[in-house]
């Protein structure tokens, strides 16, 4: 009766050893699973975040390039200038002698003063700019840049012409230049922004 018993114990250790070992291999298995599951989880998550528009939707990349070769491309130059605004405009003015530099605290001379010629030139940008300007809008000039190159006498006829070189919705730059005849007195550049009137006045109060 003990050597059965002794028997019948020693089969059920086998038993649970080779259920133990059974475990440990389904245990083994389990983890392999897992880590393929991460692993092949994790790289379809990453090769998402890397190219998300060829996961959803693979022409989409193909479309963008177009679309970026259109809008920024050789086949396709950014316009600016006056051809692509038609903005510009010319004006003569005659010198008199509250043009002068002695007469505009810019000198001591009886010729044109440089703030002078400088605010004629303004003077016909705000008239080139005028197109665009809705009401309630106007325009304020945010930047100049002038060589003053040539002396004008009392009575000279100066005429000053300016044209758009770039533009935006609010902002166009302007190259100007005066002349007698043929000879250059200025050149230089006025860069106009548009604004809200009230608004603008507004700020100062």
């Amino acid at each position: 009766m003990t050597e059965c018993n002794f028997e019948l114990g020693v089969r059920n250790f086998e038993l649970g050893v080779r259920n133990f070992e059974l475990g440990v291999r389904n245990l083994q298995f389990g983890v392999r699973n897992l880590q393929f599951g991460e692993d092949g989880g994790m790289e379809a998550h990453e090769k998402h975040l890397a190219h998300p528009s060829d996961a959803e939707h693979p022409s989409d990349a193909g479309r963008s390039a177009d679309a970026g070769r259109t809008s920024h491309g050789e086949d396709q130059p950014e316009q600016e200038g006056q051809g692509a605004t038609g903005l510009g405009a010319v004006r003569v003015f005659v010198v008199t002698a509250d043009d002068t530099a002695a007469a505009v605290g810019s000198g001591s001379l009886a010729v044109l003063g440089t703030p002078r010629l400088l605010a004629w030139c303004e003077a016909v940008t705000c008239e080139a700019i005028e197109p665009l300007l809705t009401p309630g809008r106007t325009s304020v000039g945010t930047r100049v840049a002038l060589e003053h190159l040539a002396a004008s006498k009392v009575g000279a006829e100066v005429e000053v012409s300016v044209s758009a070189t770039y533009t935006e919705p609010k902002l166009v730059r302007f190259t100007v230049a005066a002349r007698m005849g043929a000879k250059l007195v200025a050149s230089g550049e006025v860069t106009r922004v548009v604004v809200d009137a009230e608004r603008f006045l507004a700020r100062l109060r």
